[in-house]
């Protein structure tokens, strides 16, 4: 890979010049894209209670699949479809539904992947709300 514009990740500043950047696949170690495409059912939420993690609901359908194409279906509420893609250097996961674009912060956790966002995004109305969740998926 190479770029003719880098930042220096410790000023933040704009470089000019000619980057190359050569890259290998770690053996046998999945990246991180890899470790998300799945089907993911979810199986409880959270909700913030004083501090605290309190589950709120489970779940016993509800699934998101994300697909190698960067494209995902979810039978959540109801049947979605969009694109997903990750920013690994603030570590969120952002979907896009086509009535808007939301993120959650995600942790990965061998076949557990958890969901949270202290501004979670409404995929009824397409607003946000003002509560912290936390979503538990299982890999299926």
């Amino acid at each position: 890979m190479s770029v003719s514009t880098n930042f220096n990740p410790d000023t933040g500043n704009k470089i000019n010049g000619k980057f190359v950047f050569l890259m290998m696949r770690v053996e046998n170690e999945p990246s991180l894209i890899e470790n998300l495409v799945g089907k993911w059912k979810y199986d409880s939420e959270y909700d913030k209670i004083d501090g605290k993690w309190t589950m709120y609901r489970k779940y016993s359908k509800e699934y998101d699949n994300l697909k190698e194409d960067g494209s995902f279906t979810s039978m959540f509420i109801d049947s979605l479809d969009g694109n997903w893609a990750i920013d690994s250097r603030k570590q969120l996961l952002v979907m896009d539904i086509g009535i808007g674009e939301f993120s959650m912060k995600f942790c990965l956790k061998g076949d557990t992947l958890i969901l949270s966002s202290d501004r979670p995004f409404d995929y009824l109305t397409g607003e946000r709300e003002d509560d912290n969740y936390r979503y538990e998926l299982v890999r299926k």
